[in-house]
């Protein structure tokens, strides 16, 4: 039966559902209101969320960026400093017996200072990457630049200081051509056994030995057999070269550690450079 009030009632519940429906722009049943007010938090939330992560990535970058810069001026004291202690050395040679063993040990304690401190630039990314594990790291690639100068025994066939820094040419480790060759080998079997600890270590002894060599290259320049030499690198393109090397290497360890495990599945996309570099 027909009844008035019941149609009043009826479209003023119609009035009501398209009052709802232009406020909030959503079509359908009577759950209309409640599912489109879910959406509006969920999307605040998301904003919420997306502004605290900008405010993280704003501070981790500036982290990043004063950490950068500090472990950069104690790199390029390092090499001053060292260097200048070399020359000092050189000068006492009339005075003391024992001047070979001094610039022997001054100048391998700077080329695993520059490599430490090199390795600090390319990982210590924020003050949470520095732990134990990242402190280990560095020292292994303070012992492996201190490794390459072990070659100098190696082809002297002694054990003596004085006949293993009397060479007639340049021993095998010093060869710079080796150090690509060593590089991706140990890069291509980290990916094939897909071992973390074996990538991170292919970089760390690019850096060690890399850095070693373009210090001695002050010297002799860079020995690329079978190519020949480089002239010897000016004092301020290597000091350049020096500070540049970590910095490039990041880079690097950002696209082979980063974006290829990316594109192949093997992490988020959202994670940052240094949570990437801390899961190895």
């Amino acid at each position: 039966m027909f009844c008035p009030s019941n149609y009043k009632n009826r479209e003023t519940s119609r009035q009501e559902i398209g009052s709802i429906r232009k406020t909030y722009g959503e079509t359908g049943n009577g759950n209309d209101r409640l599912a489109t007010t879910s959406n509006v938090n969920k999307r605040n939330l998301k904003c919420c969320d997306l502004n605290r992560v900008k405010q993280m990535n704003f501070f981790h970058g500036y982290e990043r960026l004063l950490l950068t810069f500090v472990f950069e001026i104690l790199l390029l004291a390092t090499c001053v400093f060292g260097d200048k202690s070399l020359t000092f050395v050189a000068s006492m040679k009339a005075k003391h017996s024992g001047q070979i063993w001094i610039r022997a040990a001054v100048d391998s304690a700077t080329h695993g200072s520059i490599a430490l401190l090199s390795w600090a630039v390319v990982e210590m990314t924020s003050l949470s990457n520095i732990n134990v594990k990242t402190l280990t790291n560095c020292l292994v690639c303070a012992g492996l630049a201190l490794l390459v100068d072990l070659d100098h025994f190696m082809a002297a066939g002694s054990f003596r200081l004085k006949d293993a820094l009397s060479l007639s040419k340049r021993p095998p480790f010093h060869a710079t051509t080796i150090i690509p060759v060593v590089f991706l080998t140990l890069l291509c079997t980290g990916y094939t056994l897909q071992s973390k600890q074996t990538k991170m270590f292919s970089f760390i002894y690019l850096t060690s030995w890399l850095s070693h060599h373009i210090r001695d290259a002050t010297r002799r320049g860079l020995w690329l057999p079978p190519f020949g030499s480089t002239l010897p690198l000016h004092y301020w393109m290597y000091i350049f070269l020096i500070l540049f090397l970590p910095l490039c290497i990041r880079t690097c360890m950002w696209y082979f550690v980063l974006y290829v495990d990316v594109h192949t599945g093997g992490h988020d996309p959202s994670h940052s450079v240094s949570a990437t570099i801390d899961q190895i």
